[in-house]
Formats: C-alpha cells, structure tokens, sequence
C-alpha cells in the first residue's frame, strides 16, 4: 500500500528531527557560553581599561608600570594532595593563569608584585619545596625577558612575628631578591620596603620607649633602610611601594569604588591590618613620596594622607606640602572577601616640578571567574536537562516511531481449509479495508458459492483455524468462545454446558492432532481479577479458574507489585534517555574548555 508507506515514514520521522534539532541547539549554546564566559567576559571587563596617559603632559612619554598584589599562589606537594584539595588547586590555578593571561596582554614597561606572592611561604621548611613553589609561581606569571619584575615581601612571605621567620626570610631572598631596595625605571624612583619587618622592629622600638630619631636601627633593617633614603640626595618625589597599609582612621572612607566597608586598625597572629600611627608619621616626613600603593587587603582603597609639617632645619620648611594619596591595590587572585579581582595601571613620566603632575593611576577590574561556575554552568545544566525531559516526554506520549505494518501469521491447514484459511502477508493500514478473509465466516460446506448465507461459528482471535464442516459440530452450532463463570453450577445437559463440552470433545477428534501445536492464551475477565489466566489449548481444558480468598489478595499484590516495577523502570528509562542527551550536549563544550583551559 503506497498511503500506508508514506504515512509510516511520516510519523516515524516526525519526532526525530526535533530531538536532533534541539541537541543540536543545545550544543551550540554550550560553546558558545563556554567561550563567553571563559573568553568574552575578560574582553568585556577590560574593554575599557587603558593607560592613564591623557592625565600626564603630553610632552612627556609616559612609562607603564603594572601593579599586581597578592596573587597568593598556592602549593601542596604531592604527598599531602588529596582529590578534593587537588581539584581545588586545578581550578585556582586556572583563574590565576587566566587572569595573568588578559592582565600581561596591557604591555607593561615594568611589572611590580606588591607581596604576598605565595599563599604560604612563611611555612616552608626545606630548600627543596620552597624551589618548586617558586617555579610553579614563576611558571603561571610568565613574561617576556625584556620586562622586568620586582618583588616586595608579604607577611605570608616572610611571616610577621613567627618562630621561623629568620629562615623564611633566607629563602625569600634567595629565590625573590633583597627585602627593601631602591629601584629606578626611566627617571622615576620606586621604592619597595619590607612592610612586615618594619612591623617587628617597631615593636622592639616600643617596647624600650623609644622614638625614631632616638632608636638605633637594626643592621640591614628596613628602618636603616629608610634614613638612608632620606639621607641620600637626587631622590626627588619617590613613589612608595608597601605591603601593609599606612594608619588613618577607623572612619575614613575608602571611595566609591570598594565593594564593601572600610580599612580598621587589627592585629593578630602572623598579620596586622595598618602601620602604626609614629611608623606612618615617620615614612611621610623621612621618604616624602608622592605617591603610596599597598595591598594585603584584598579591596580597593583610596585615602589621602595629609603631608607631616617639615623640620624646622629643613631649606623648604616655609613651603606647604601636597597631601599623599594613598591606594591599595586589589587582589589579584580570587578571594572570598570580594566579589571581583583587579589589579593597577600606573603610567608614569620624569617629576620635573612638584606643580606638574609625575603620574596618574587607573583601576581594572576582571571577572568573577568562581563565581560563574555556580551562576552560570549550574543553571544552564539545570535549563538544558529540563528541556531534554520535556522533548523525551513529549515524544514517548506521541508513541514509538515505528512503521505501521502488521505482518499476519501463515498458517498451513491441509485438506478442506487449505483454500479458505490460509493467510498471507499483509500491510494493513488503520484507514484501510481489511482483508475479506480475516473476517468472513465460512458456510456449512467448503464449496459453497460465497453468496450463499454464511454460517457463524465459534472462533478465537484473528487467526484462529475454523473448525472445519466435517468436524461433529460443524453443523453451524454456536460454541461459546469462553466458558461461563458459573460453568460448575450448571446443569449438565444444559446449553451452555452441552455446547462447552461439545467443543473440546470436537477437538479430541481427527482435526485436534493436526492442531495441536496451537495454542491460544485466553483474555482475562475484564471485570474482575479474580481469575488466574492460562492457555487456552484445543486439547482441551478451563479458560479461568477461580482462586480462593487469599490467594486473590496475594494475585492483587503481585499485580500492583508488578505494575509498580514496569512504571519505574519506564521512569529509569526516561531518566536514562535525558542522561545520554545531556552527555552529547555537554562533551564538546567540555573538550573547548579543556583546550581553552591547556591554551591559558
């Protein structure tokens, strides 16, 4: 039947293009978020981060200096590594490298790490572990040879009032260069000073009551450091470089651009918060820089110091000094005390004159990259499963797309049947006609003219060999297809019974050897449970039998039980389903950020 054809092919094709469709526009929004989010997002952060140099005169050819503070990088060697921590680790890494990869991109004149490089360098004990914690450093912050790179200590560097911070020191020097130093980049001084151990020696300073014109600095110190700063001629407006922010107020504010309160006054184990007060007052009026940058906050802050009055011996005390703006830098590596990481542009050109302005600064902010693994994958895996649900159902309620043929079984009969049961292969279509020889009920003889009356027998299903005329009952006799339920309480001689009987005493006779392979399960009562089914044999034997009280609960049960597992293990199959088209949405967008994360 060509109709029954094309409209097979029609419904079998129906709900696979939508499947395909929607997996494939479900893979294509997955790179394409896997390539904003890990790409597009740094792009759009820094689209608007350039160079301060329109703040600077333009006679002047400015130099750029990058400013990164605390990226933190972490190590755990391999022995105290578990999964959930090395996972962990992975993925830290991963936002640092990414994080350097834009950064370095800004092409920098100069590279300053305002401290707390590693995350734990105070703990370090051996040689060997602190030299692979500073390859892997060096190894993530990798930058062409021609831009150099300086480093000031951190407390989580050096430690701050810890046992073994003579040792961490050593190997901060070895691996990262001197505690304090002087550095000049094209004309301009930077000078990088070694907050923590100014810390501890104003301490000691303290505790024999001393002030700092009367304190004999430690050999090698960073207070010794300092007066020879301000000792040393031709260092004209320097530009100071501090782990720990200077002291001010409780209440001070730090500008619009700090995500949440304030810099105060702390101290504890292995940190403190501010300089102290005398510290502060003592590097304004000794160094005189023009400008102060800090970390180890993790947030951004401005603050502007009011400059020291000037000695009374000093050449320039009549004149009145310019306040000292201070900033801290925000973090560079991922915090939980912040929502946005960032780091600082300072564009720089020789001081001529303290009335011309020597440099200017500008913050850049980069993407939240922890948080959008929660914000952004976790929904849209959540959206992508619903709707590959959705499709699955939808397509199970329009049915399996299979060809609408029923293949009818051949069946043999020898002698008279031959030519009026024997059934072929046919495609039937639910608008069709059927075959007239499923349906058309044989008369008494096998030759008779199909127009003479027909005579209606018992059958079985569609299928069922005919009794054939011959046979004792073959008189046009109706025989019950079933028997009654009450067959054991009627009377023998009965109609019903009679004719019950009669049928499996006609399939005892010579038709019943030929037939008997076949065998036929009868339909159970529809109005009642309460009947074990069998196979209804032309051998002969009940359709149903009834069961006693019990066993009928226990048939109940069993039927529920069974019809429980059949529905859950449908629901195990949708579920199955949604998971293998989650699979083929999700892996290539896994494999482009598995490249893009090797690429970093």
């Amino acid at each position: 039947m060509p109709f029954a054809s094309r409209r097979t092919r029609r419904f079998s094709l129906r709900a696979l293009p939508l499947e395909l469709t929607l997996v494939s526009w479900l893979r294509l929004l997955w790179l394409s978020s896997v390539l904003y989010y890990e790409i597009g997002t740094f792009y759009l952060s820094l689209a608007f981060c350039k160079w301060p140099d329109e703040h600077l005169p333009p006679s002047e050819s400015p130099t750029h200096v990058l400013l990164i503070s605390d990226p933190q990088v972490r190590y755990v060697p391999s022995s105290r590594r578990s999964r959930i921590s090395a996972l962990r680790q992975l993925f830290y890494d991963l936002a640092l490298r990414r994080n350097w990869q834009f950064a370095s991109r800004m092409r920098p004149d100069a590279v300053f790490f305002l401290g707390d490089m590693l995350a734990s360098g105070r703990l370090v004990r051996n040689d060997d572990e602190y030299d692979e914690y500073f390859q892997k450093f060096m190894d993530i912050f990798r930058l062409h040879a021609s831009v150099p790179m300086y480093f000031l200590p951190g407390n989580n560097d050096v430690g701050l009032n810890v046992e073994n911070a003579r040792q961490a020191r050593q190997y901060y020097t070895t691996h990262f260069g001197p505690l304090n130093q002087r550095v000049s980049v094209r004309n301009t001084t930077f000078i990088l000073l070694d907050a923590s151990g100014l810390v501890e020696e104003d301490y000691q300073r303290a505790a024999h009551n001393l002030e700092y014109h009367s304190w004999k600095p430690i050999e090698g110190g960073p207070v010794e450091f300092i007066k020879s700063m301000g000792e040393e001629k031709g260092v004209h407006s320097p530009i100071m470089f501090t782990h720990i922010p200077l002291h001010r107020p409780d209440t001070a504010s730090c500008g619009l651009l700090r995500e949440k309160g304030a810099i105060r006054r702390g101290v504890g184990p292995g940190y403190q918060n501010t300089l102290g007060k005398k510290t502060t007052n003592f590097l304004l009026q000794t160094i005189e820089p023009s400008a102060i940058f800090s970390g180890d906050d993790r947030d951004y802050c401005e603050y502007l110091h009011a400059a020291p009055p000037r000695s009374a011996d000093d050449p320039e005390a009549g004149e009145q000094r310019a306040d000292i703006l201070e900033v801290t830098v925000k973090s560079f590596s991922p915090a939980a005390d912040i929502r946005r990481p960032g780091f600082q542009l300072l564009s720089v050109v020789p001081p001529s004159s303290a009335a011309v302005r020597s440099h200017a600064d500008a913050l850049c902010l980069l993407p939240h990259y922890f948080g959008g693994y929660s914000a952004h994958y976790l929904p849209l895996l959540i959206a992508t499963a619903l709707l590959l649900l959705v499709a699955k159902l939808r397509t199970k309620r329009r049915g399996p797309s299979l060809p609408l043929t029923i293949d009818t079984p051949q069946i043999t009969v020898s002698g008279a049947l031959s030519s009026a049961t024997s059934a072929s292969k046919h495609d039937i279509s639910p608008r069709g006609a059927l075959p007239p020889s499923l349906r058309t009920p044989l008369n008494g003889s096998v030759g008779a003219s199909p127009s003479s009356t027909p005579t209606l027998r018992a059958t079985t299903r569609t299928g069922t060999p005919l009794l054939p005329s011959g046979s004792p009952r073959g008189d046009g006799v109706r025989i019950p297809a079933f028997p009654s339920p009450d067959r054991d309480a009627a009377e023998e001689g009965s109609p019903i019974n009679y004719g019950y009987d009669d049928f499996y005493r006609a399939a005892q006779s010579e038709y019943a050897p030929a037939h008997a392979a076949y065998a036929f399960a009868a339909p159970p009562p529809t109005d009642s449970e309460d009947y074990a089914g069998g196979p209804l044999l032309l051998s002969g034997g009940l359709a149903g039998v009834m069961l006693p009280p019990p066993l009928r609960h226990l048939r109940r049960l069993l039927a529920r039980r069974r019809q429980y597992l059949v529905a859950r293990r449908a629901r195990r199959g949708v579920v199955a389903a949604v998971a293998v088209d989650l699979w083929a949405v999700v892996w290539p967008a896994l494999v482009l950020w598995c490249f893009l994360a090797w690429r970093t």
